[in-house]
């Protein structure tokens, strides 16, 4: 990782190797075969984020658009405490319906 400022860059191959290795700690397969994959899913998911190359065009980095400070700030106006609610009343709908399908 390199940091321009207070804009990280990541290799995206350093990345995906992370990634993968995580994934492996937490008992699950990694289906990203390819770093384009990943690269793909990562912008799709996270729209402060985009991609470079290096100077010979060899290594693909990731980077924010904006640098970290305002990526934060952005994110902290979410309400995570209301998708969390959200979140929790799907998880009772769920198990509800697995428990009276369990007693037919």
């Amino acid at each position: 990782m390199r940091n321009d400022s207070t804009r990280p860059v990541f290799k995206l191959s350093e990345l995906a190797e992370e990634y993968k290795d995580h994934l492996k700690e937490l008992g699950t397969e990694c289906n990203y075969n390819q770093n384009t994959r990943l690269r793909e899913k990562l912008l799709s998911e996270c729209p402060e984020l985009e991609t470079t190359s290096s100077e010979s065009g060899s290594t693909s980095l990731i980077t924010f658009k904006e640098d970290v400070d305002s990526v934060i700030k952005s994110e902290c106006h979410r309400n995570y405490d209301e998708e969390g609610f959200i979140l929790s009343q799907a998880a009772d709908i769920i198990r509800k319906d697995l428990f009276t399908r369990s007693l037919k």
